[in-house]
């Protein structure tokens, strides 16, 4: 009779292979995560950048709408640079279907804390504009006698103190534009 050896020793080779294996997937999965979380954080700051240059573009062409407007009136006072001083910001207030600036308040650029919630942006159009805040500065009152004036547009996002462009802050966006008066 001949005797069968059984083998009755057991290689855990292919255990620790799978071992193995799970670790270097988990690393490469952690590592996948952490570059798309970059990635969205960045989608997420370029989106609030391109709506802030969006309300100051809009901003400018709505002030150059005021201007336009005061020039054509002619039983009211023509639109006076002079009656927004130089180095103040003021607040777009929209009264029924037309835009005006309110000259009954002034800031200085400093002033951040109180116009970022004074100068809230709130058209009815977009759910999310409240995040925003705008404010027309004026920069400079007819330059050199001419019908112009430089206007400097501050546009803020109000969820963050708006100083420096890092992954935890985004800097006011700030846009000059030249009015026809």
């Amino acid at each position: 009779m001949k005797k069968v050896e059984l083998n009755t020793k057991y290689e855990a080779l292919g255990f620790v292979e799978a071992l193995i294996a799970i670790m270097v997937s988990g690393i490469v999965a952690t590592v996948l995560i952490n570059i798309s979380v970059v990635a969205m954080r960045e989608l997420v700051r370029l989106d609030i950048e391109d709506a802030q240059a969006h309300q100051a573009r809009s901003a400018a062409v709505i002030v150059q709408n005021i201007a336009n407007r005061e020039r054509l009136k002619e039983d009211s006072e023509y639109f006076a640079p002079t009656q927004l001083q130089k180095d103040r910001c003021y607040i777009l207030r929209k009264s029924e279907d037309n835009y005006e600036i309110d000259k009954t308040q002034s800031y200085q650029i400093g002033e951040r804390e109180t116009y970022k919630v004074d100068a809230v942006i709130d058209d009815g159009v977009n759910d999310n504009e409240e995040d925003y805040f705008r404010i027309i500065c004026i920069a400079s009152n007819q330059p050199s006698g001419t019908k112009k004036m430089l206007i400097k547009v501050i546009v803020g996002f109000n969820k963050v103190e708006g100083m420096f462009s890092t992954t935890t802050d985004i800097r006011d966006y700030q846009y000059f534009a030249i009015i026809n008066l």
